[in-house]
């Protein structure tokens, strides 16, 4: 079994569309094993992105810095708001702090 599994989805919510990359880090990585999760992340463009899932803080920030070039908005989901809430944006139109409201 894969330590690390994602799934890519579209999602429609108001005036917003885009992807959904939702995660799971099944087992520790230890150090060497980053480099080859980072390899596994598909290439993938767009207009908005919501990153989602269960693991630790690098693996959200390594998730971003790949498609940081590749999409304008990116968003970070929130169970509790029920809503992903932007961290990057490079549209005058949508601004960090700004909420993506859907249930995932």
């Amino acid at each position: 079994m894969d330590k690390f599994m994602y799934e890519i989805r579209r999602f429609e919510a108001g005036v917003f569309d885009g992807l959904i990359f939702e995660f799971e880090l099944k087992e520790l990585v230890s150090p060497g094993g980053v480099s080859k999760i980072e390899r596994q992340l598909p290439d993938l463009e767009g207009r908005i992105l919501i990153i989602s899932g269960k693991g630790p803080a690098w693996l959200y920030c390594m998730i971003m810095r790949k498609y940081l070039c590749r999409f304008p908005v990116i968003a970070v989901y929130d169970p509790e708001l029920q809503a992903a809430i932007i961290v990057s944006s490079h549209l005058m139109s949508f601004k960090m702090g700004d909420l993506i409201q859907l249930k995932l």
